[in-house]
Order: structure tokens, then C-alpha cells, then sequence
């Protein structure tokens, strides 16, 4: 078993919200601006470089089928608050190749933690402590359930950190910390926790 010291891990749509929108010049008259990025874009931006400047790794977990869906996900989120009826698909198709393009280049900077499918006893410990979340259910996804498993397999010398934006990680990251020893940061705090 490889051990590591204090490891960083990030979901993915965390590290897709890295990616930067190039806004074609015909469709900057509704945006005011020529790149579109996430709102904690910058926080995410800022913790990883901080890490790259320490030398430290940074890892995500190997997708699972519904990579497409997550892009389509972080898609969405840039368009926010924007009028998007008053633009022609193909922009939004024209975001969803940008954020391909940049998913394809993930492997080159992130190392690989894989999901583990041995999940019974995981699903056991979220049945039994389950909570009321903002969400439409209350228990964390199998595939969340798979990404705690693939990283408890992980070795370290010290803690292990998931950066992440689903409530179904930190709704409950105080049972996560006690019972599989991984630190849940939210999303949108990342870059003071990786100071």
C-alpha cells in the first residue's frame, strides 16, 4: 500500500468548475464580459494553485458513467442568472465542448482514486444516522457511497480532504470524519481551509 502524507481530493464538478468559458464576441453583448466561470471558480483556482505551489498532489475520483451529466451540471450552474432564451443552442453546446475539451486534460493534473463498489457496510452507517438535507433524498447516492469506499483504501501518514459542493458529503461530514477519517470541505470555503 502506497502512503501518502495529508491528501487532497476533489469531485468533479469541483474541477470542471475550473474551467474557463471562452464567450464567442457574438454572444458577449449579453454577458458583459468574454470568459463565464462558476461562482467559486476562483476559490477552487486558488487552492489548487496553492497546492501546486507546496508541491502537493491533488487527486479526483475516476468518473463514473455520468461524466456527461456532470458537465451538463456545471453547464447549467454558469448559465444562472442569465437570459438564456435570448441565445441560440448552440451556445450552450458550444459551453458543453469547452468543458469536454477541458475534461479530457483532468488525468494530466489530477491523480486517480477508483471508486470501490463495496459499499454495504458505508450504506449501513448513513441508513442508521439519516438526516434531513435541503436535497430530494436524504442519503448520499451509491456513487457517493462508492468514493468514500475507493478513498478509505488510500493510505496516509495524515488526514484526507475531499473538496466538494454535494450536500450528501458535507450534510454529513461529521459522521464521515468519525467514522471513514476524511475531512469534507465545502466547496466555497476551499480556498481558506488550503491556506
Amino acid at each position: 500500500m502506497i502512503v501518502n502524507k495529508c491528501i487532497y481530493a476533489f469531485d468533479e464538478c469541483s474541477i470542471l468548475k475550473l474551467c474557463e468559458i471562452h464567450i464567442p464576441p457574438a454572444y458577449q453583448i449579453f454577458f458583459a464580459k468574454s470568459i463565464l466561470t462558476e461562482r467559486n471558480h476562483h476559490k477552487i483556482k486558488t487552492a489548487v494553485q496553492r497546492l501546486d505551489f507546496k508541491d502537493i498532489k491533488k487527486w479526483r475520483f475516476v468518473p463514473s458513467e455520468n461524466t456527461q451529466s456532470n458537465i451538463i451540471k456545471v453547464a447549467n450552474k454558469l448559465l444562472e442568472g442569465y437570459n438564456i432564451q435570448m441565445l441560440p443552442k448552440i451556445f450552450k453546446a458550444q459551453i458543453i465542448e469547452q468543458l469536454e475539451e477541458f475534461s479530457r486534460d483532468i488525468p494530466l493534473t489530477f491523480d486517480e482514486i477508483k471508486k470501490n463498489d463495496e459499499i454495504t457496510e458505508i450504506k449501513e452507517i448513513f441508513v442508521t444516522n439519516e438526516r434531513v438535507l435541503k436535497r430530494e433524498k436524504n442519503i448520499p447516492e451509491d456513487d457517493d457511497m462508492k468514493i468514500i469506499s475507493g478513498y478509505i483504501k488510500i493510505g496516509t501518514e495524515k488526514e484526507k480532504f475531499l473538496i466538494t459542493e454535494d450536500e450528501h458529503f458535507w450534510g454529513y461530514s461529521d459522521l464521515i470524519a468519525e467514522n471513514f477519517r476524511i475531512i469534507i470541505i465545502e466547496e466555497w470555503r476551499c480556498d481558506k481551509v488550503l491556506a
